[in-house]
């Protein structure tokens, strides 16, 4: 697999498009001229996307997190879907596990497109675009989902950055309650009172204490990464992506922050009647779209 190249000014980006459409790399220059490596960089040569190494950014296509049981309830029955290898549960998906081709490319922007047969993994057609664009200290991506069948389809469009760790790292932004889980990483209902936005800051003390992982309901859509150690980072998402996922094994080198459209699982709890869970229910021809913009400051 040959990687795809983007530059702008000092700043660089990687992309490997057979490979689920990850970004394998990304070194942002800040105003100042200061270069910092964002993403913890994902091996170029691994080629078991069934066990991916754990780096880089990964499209979260037709859905994030997983789905209890491998079974969706939607339209009035049970579709059983293909689990994850290892897990009774499905996982993150399907279009990260897929090829996807290049579209268009030039010094500092790319397109790729994913196009999804029905099958067990997911019974739905769907197209998946992602859209890269490098600048200077910024990247910006963009991703659509578009229900391509001739039925209704849940759906929903994420991204699975794996930022570099820092000891002293600050995760700031505003939010809604967080979901509680179970040990499978499946969501419950929250308390209905718990509902409101409210300053969240997951610091160096939490990393510290262990695994560290969230799942976030109404994200205002700005975050901030700060350290001492490095430049701040922003991320700023707009469209669909509303939700947030935070996940840092104890002792990972990395932190995932993962913008997302939807709850892991929240096709199941909508079904049930749990309301914010991100459900969008997309009638053929309908699209679902997200951007991501990560700021070097």
């Amino acid at each position: 697999m040959n990687p795809v190249r983007l530059r702008a000014g000092r700043s660089e980006l990687r992309l490997l498009p057979a490979a689920g459409g990850r970004i394998i790399a990304c070194t942002l220059a800040a105003p100042d001229g200061t270069l910092q490596q964002i993403l913890q960089p994902y091996p170029e040569q691994h080629a078991d996307l069934d066990r991916w190494a754990k780096g880089g950014i990964y499209p979260l296509v037709p859905y994030n997190g997983r789905i209890r049981d491998a079974r969706l309830r939607h339209a009035d029955r049970d579709w059983a879907l293909t689990p994850h290898a290892g897990s009774p549960h499905t996982l993150h998906g399907i279009a990260q596990r897929r090829p996807w081709q290049l579209l268009a490319c030039d010094a500092s922007r790319a397109s790729l497109v994913y196009m999804h047969a029905a099958d067990t993994h997911w019974p739905w057609a769907f197209e998946a675009t992602m859209d890269v664009a490098l600048d200077p200290g910024r990247v910006r991506i963009a991703l659509t989902l578009r229900n391509t069948g001739n039925a209704d389809m849940p759906g929903g469009v994420g991204l699975h950055p794996y930022f570099v760790h820092r000891a002293d790292n600050q995760v700031r932004f505003d939010a809604g309650p967080d979901w509680p889980f179970d040990a499978d990483y499946l969501p419950r209902e929250p308390a209905a009172d718990g509902r409101h936005r409210r300053p969240w800051t997951v610091g160096a003390a939490d990393f510290a204490a262990g695994e560290v992982t969230h799942f976030i309901a109404d994200w205002s859509g700005t975050l901030d990464i700060r350290s001492a150690q490095a430049r701040p980072v922003r991320l700023l998402a707009s469209g669909a992506m509303d939700q947030l996922v935070i996940h840092r094994p104890a002792n990972a080198p990395h932190v995932c922050i993962e913008p997302v459209s939807h709850l892991p699982d929240g096709f199941n709890l909508h079904a049930r009647g749990a309301t914010g869970t991100g459900t969008r229910i997309l009638a053929p021809g309908a699209q679902l779209q997200g951007q991501l913009d990560i700021v070097l400051e």
